[in-house]
């Protein structure tokens, strides 16, 4: 790789937890990282859409039509970082930040608040200022890159903790998102392993593929959301992530043993009954 980096400083800050605080959809000129010290909500980008949580980052790419809006009940709090330069695309593809995959995972989250506050230390004008900012986000492209190295040290030689932060870290994203229309390969993307490997995982800990537990998840979700009444089938279909509601009641009747309107039928009587 050339290393006559090309980055430049653009601005950076954090922000409270405001309920459905909403940017976008919108394109900026410049890359822009955030990172959730706290909360939840949801980014899109260029068509994708991915629910994040404490921990995880995301990247807005320049030219690229993105939004993000805070969850209303438990709206994130994050920190930003704006950069630019012709350097920027390539160091990002080596740490595996890219338009399609633009999101981030640290377990340890401490190292993105230390860099704001050097930041924020540097917001005082004074001659060296620019020099300073430079250096720091320098700092922020090699914390970055040493996370990805440890990423990836992990999946050849992982310790049974780390197993376990991965199944817990996949079962947070099925929790989170069972409502979205997701696939195996996004639980495996925002792990950060591939999907064989997610697969021997569940099959390890929990003796199920992860197919058959987001499945699981969705009907049982179901059941709850089928006990009130003000919901049609088709809503509880979309609610738990399915836009066919034939396909979901197909779905419903093969892992409960009756279709989702007896199911509602019989919860119905035995409540009346009680």
């Amino acid at each position: 790789m050339d290393t006559g980096f090309d980055l430049l400083y653009h601005y950076h800050g954090k922000k409270s937890g405001c309920p459905g605080h909403n940017w976008g959809p919108g394109i900026k000129d410049h890359y822009k990282f955030h990172f959730i010290h706290s909360g939840k909500g949801v980014f899109k980008a260029d068509g994708k859409t991915w629910s994040l949580g404490r921990g995880q980052g995301f990247l807005i790419y320049p030219d690229s039509v993105s939004q993000y809006t805070a969850d209303e009940t438990d709206p994130w709090v994050c920190s930003w970082l704006a950069f630019s330069g012709s350097s920027a695309e390539p160091l990002l593809a080596e740490i595996n930040l890219t338009r399609d995959n633009p999101i981030f995972f640290a377990a340890d989250y401490s190292w993105f608040e230390t860099f704001i506050h050097a930041f924020d230390a540097h917001s005082a004008y004074s001659p060296s200022l620019a020099f300073a900012r430079q250096s720091s986000l320098y700092r922020f492209f090699k914390e970055l890159a040493d996370l990805a190295v440890i990423a990836q040290r992990n999946q050849s030689g992982r310790p049974q903790g780390q197993k376990e932060r991965y199944i817990r870290q996949a079962l947070g994203y099925v929790h989170m998102n069972f409502g979205n229309r997701i696939y195996i390969s996004d639980i495996a993307l925002n792990v950060g392993i591939d999907r064989i490997y997610l697969a021997s995982l569940f099959k390890e800990a929990l003796s199920m593929s992860p197919q058959d537990y987001l499945m699981n998840y969705r009907m049982e979700k179901a059941c709850e959301l089928l006990r009130d009444s003000r919901l049609s089938i088709a809503d509880i279909a979309r609610s738990v992530g399915y836009e066919d509601p034939l396909l979901f009641s197909k779905m419903f009747k093969k892992k409960i043993g009756i279709p989702p309107r007896n199911f509602r039928t019989i919860r119905s009587i035995q409540n009346h009954a009680e």
